[in-house]
């Protein structure tokens, strides 16, 4: 029957046939293609759901890890300062523990050191008392040496003060008298300033440039007094009495001080010693 058929149209149908199962093999792969990717996309939403869901429990777990790491990590510093803590009260306790054993070392060699002391001290103490005794004697009898003395000074010193009251008094009457011999000096003066204000200008000139106070040289002193003789007076001789007198007025007076002085001074020594 096939050999009755056209063989112009055997190559038609071999060639829709072909087509045919081509076109159904694409569609198959195309199918199959189609599906492949809706898998493989699915797969791929789910891996990245899947790496979404493992990314965020890696991050909750190293939260988690560094927070218990945190926690440990505060552990070990409050148990690291624990430990510091316990070394510093270690080291503490034992240099109290060498202390007390050193205090205690110390307080025997002091025990033993003042037991001999104690011992020296007694025997010093006995020698002591002896001397004592020997010196409560010997102020008993300096007693009244001491009375004796005190009585002796008492009494220089009462006469001592008689003789600074005489003194005083002796020494007011000489600046009394200085007093008045400076002022009779002052008169003389006044006198020969008064003569010589009877000479002419020039002579007056020449006896004021020699005639300083009491100081002036012999023959200047010659040539003034002998412009003044004329008046009548022998102002030469009064001069010199006066000077003579000043100076041992002047005298008196420092010998009357000095004496003073040295009275006032034993004086004053012996006020001390009482």
């Amino acid at each position: 029957m096939v050999n009755n058929q056209n063989p112009s149209l055997l190559p038609k149908w071999f060639r829709y046939t072909r087509l045919s199962l081509g076109a159904v093999a694409l569609l198959l792969v195309t199918v199959s293609l189609h599906t492949s990717a809706s898998r493989w996309h699915s797969l791929t939403l789910e891996l990245e759901e899947r790496e979404d869901m493992h990314r965020t429990e890696l991050a909750t777990m190293q939260l988690k890890f560094k927070t218990k790491c945190g926690s440990v990590d505060k552990q070990i510093a409050a148990l690291e300062k624990e430990r510091d803590l316990a070394r510093i009260k270690l080291r503490e306790k034992t240099q109290e523990l060498a202390a007390k054993k050193a205090d205690t070392a110390q307080l025997t060699r002091a025990a033993k050191e003042a037991t001999s002391r104690r011992a020296g001290v007694e025997a010093e103490l006995a020698d002591a008392l002896e001397t004592n005794k020997e010196k409560e004697a010997a102020v008993a009898s300096a007693g009244d040496e001491l009375e004796e003395m005190k009585q002796t000074s008492f009494e220089a010193l009462k006469s001592c003060r008689v003789r600074t009251g005489v003194l005083k008094r002796g020494l007011q009457g000489s600046s009394a008298v200085l007093a008045e011999r400076a002022v009779s000096m002052h008169l003389m003066n006044v006198t020969l300033l008064a003569v010589l204000s009877h000479q002419s200008p020039e002579a007056r000139k020449e006896a004021m440039q020699h005639v300083v106070q009491l100081g002036m040289a012999p023959g200047d002193k010659q040539i003034a007094l002998g412009r003044l003789r004329p008046l009548g007076r022998d102002l030469e001789g009064e001069l010199e009495a006066a000077v003579v007198s000043l100076k041992a007025g002047r005298d008196e007076h420092r010998r009357l001080a000095a004496q003073f002085q040295v009275d006032a001074a034993r004086a004053k020594v012996e006020e001390d010693r009482e």
